[in-house]
C-alpha cells in the first residue's frame, strides 16, 4: 500500500495534468496553435505569419499536384532542384539543432502527402488529431478534432486546396477499389539492399505474367543518377538462395562424416 504522502502527490500530479489538458483543449477552440512546432511554410509569432521563402514551395508543391503530377515526381523534382523542406529547411535556419529529430535527407511521398492534406495552408487550424495515452500518442476520430476556420492568413486558396485534397481521395478511392490478386508473401523483405546505395530493394509484380522482380528504386524516388541501379527478378533470386543453402548444408553434412570416421 502506498504511503498517504505519495498518494496525495499521484493525485496531486493528476489533477494537474487534468487541468493542462482543459486548457490546452480551450486554447485550441480558440483558434490558438499549441503546437511545439508551427507548419512548413509558417514562422512562428501571435499570428503564425507566413514564411514567404517556404511558401513558394508549398504553392509550388500544390501547383504541381493541381496539374496531376504524381507524388514520386514532385519528390524527384524538388530532390533534383535540391530544395530543402521540413526537417533540413528547419535546421538551416536554426529551428532545430538536434541530429536525432531530423529526418531522412532525402524527401519520402508521405511528406508531400502530409503538406497537401494539412488545413492550416488553407488558413484553418485542425488540432487534436492525436491523444497521449500512457506516454503513447493514439490517432482521434474526426469528431473530436478541434477545427476552427480562418484564423491566419492562408498560403493556398481554399479553391485550390479543395480541389487537390478532392483529386487525392478520388485517387486514393479507385486504388481501393480496385479488385487486384493479393501479392504472395515477401520473404526477403528487410533482407535484400541495393548494392550501390545500400537501400531496400522495393518488390515488384508484373501484373501480366504475375511475375515478381525487386530493384532499387532511388532514381525513380529521389532523383536521377542517384544510384547506378539494380534489378534482380525474385525467381533468379530463390535460386541463388537455393544454391547457397544447398552449398553450405553440404559443407555441414561432409564435416558431420569426417567427425563420425
Amino acid at each position: 500500500m502506498l504511503p498517504i504522502k505519495n498518494m496525495i502527490n499521484e493525485a496531486y500530479s493528476i489533477d494537474i495534468g487534468r487541468k493542462i489538458k482543459v486548457q490546452a483543449r480551450q486554447s485550441m477552440k480558440n483558434g490558438e496553435f499549441i503546437g511545439a512546432r508551427v507548419p512548413y511554410g509558417y514562422i512562428k509569432a501571435p499570428d503564425n505569419c507566413i514564411d514567404e521563402e517556404a511558401a513558394k514551395v508549398v504553392r509550388q508543391i500544390f501547383r504541381w499536384r493541381y496539374k496531376d503530377v504524381s507524388y514520386n515526381q514532385i519528390v524527384k523534382n524538388l530532390n533534383e532542384a535540391k530544395i530543402m523542406i521540413s526537417d533540413r529547411y528547419a535546421q538551416s535556419k536554426g529551428i532545430i539543432n538536434y541530429k536525432n529529430l531530423l529526418g531522412k535527407e532525402n524527401r519520402q511521398t508521405r511528406i508531400i502527402q502530409s503538406i497537401l492534406s494539412r488545413e492550416c495552408y488553407a488558413g484553418d487550424i485542425v488540432q487534436g488529431k492525436t491523444q497521449t495515452i500512457n506516454h503513447n500518442e493514439n490517432k482521434e476520430s474526426k469528431e473530436h478534432w478541434v477545427i476552427v476556420k480562418n484564423t491566419h492568413e492562408p498560403i493556398i486558396g481554399r479553391e485550390i486546396f479543395e480541389a487537390v485534397n478532392n483529386y487525392n481521395k478520388k485517387v486514393a478511392d479507385k486504388y481501393k477499389n480496385n479488385s487486384v490478386n493479393p501479392y504472395t508473401p515477401n520473404i526477403f523483405r528487410g533482407k535484400i539492399f541495393c548494392g550501390h546505395c545500400g537501400r531496400n530493394l522495393h518488390r515488384q509484380r508484373d501484373c501480366r505474367c504475375n511475375k515478381y522482380s525487386l530493384h532499387c528504386l532511388a532514381n525513380e524516388r529521389i532523383a536521377e543518377k542517384t544510384c547506378p541501379s539494380a534489378y534482380i527478378a525474385e525467381k533468379t533470386l530463390f535460386r541463388i538462395v537455393f544454391e547457397k543453402i544447398q552449398e553450405k548444408s553440404n559443407v555441414v553434412f561432409d564435416k558431420k562424416q569426417e567427425l563420425e570416421k
